[in-house]
């Protein structure tokens, strides 16, 4: 009958240590002197040093510990074929998953383009991830949350115990 207290106790402490792993499993947000030490000036594509905004950046931390950070870049005075193609830049420590799709650590490049370009207007967007020399690696149709009260430029919506959203404007995709 003494036993039966002590064992409670236990099981007590083993269920206290379950928010600690369940939030451990979650995506973070990193902010402040972290942050701001791993916000790049330009970031390198297609042979051309393209400005970050860190004004529009953000840095998570993965489930698994790795960071990942995510900008919008500023391609006003490029060429066409880099400003319709790029939106902004992702590097990323350990493997990411878009949209179900795994992408391996690394720096690379993504843009949100129209289904349908020089057609109607649809409000459909598909998201790419590029590797620094322009070659297509990820696509996947985003998400348009007409919902979103407050649309930013570049943001990630997190949600305990779910897949994490990039939301670019009001198009998203899923991070895990």
């Amino acid at each position: 009958m003494r036993r039966l207290p002590v064992f409670l106790l236990a099981i007590v402490q083993v269920m206290a240590l379950f928010p600690a792993i369940a939030s451990a499993a979650d995506f973070q947000v990193v902010t402040g002197k972290p942050f701001d030490q791993s916000v790049v000036t330009n970031f390198y594509l297609e042979g051309q040093a393209i400005p970050a905004q860190k004004r529009n950046a953000t840095l998570i931390k993965t489930p698994a510990g790795a960071r990942v950070l995510i900008a919008l870049l500023d391609t006003s005075g490029y060429g066409a074929d880099i400003t319709q193609k790029y939106t902004g830049l992702l590097i990323t420590e350990g493997t990411l998953n878009i949209a179900g799709k795994a992408l391996q650590p690394g720096s690379y490049g993504f843009g949100l383009t129209p289904v349908n370009p020089g057609g109607p207007p649809t409000g459909s967007k598909i998201f790419r991830v590029y590797n620094q020399a322009g070659g297509r690696l990820i696509e996947s149709k985003a998400t348009r949350d007409e919902l979103l009260s407050r649309a930013k430029p570049i943001q990630v919506v997190i949600t305990k115990g779910k897949p994490a959203r990039l939301y670019v404007g009001r198009d998203w995709v899923e991070l895990n």
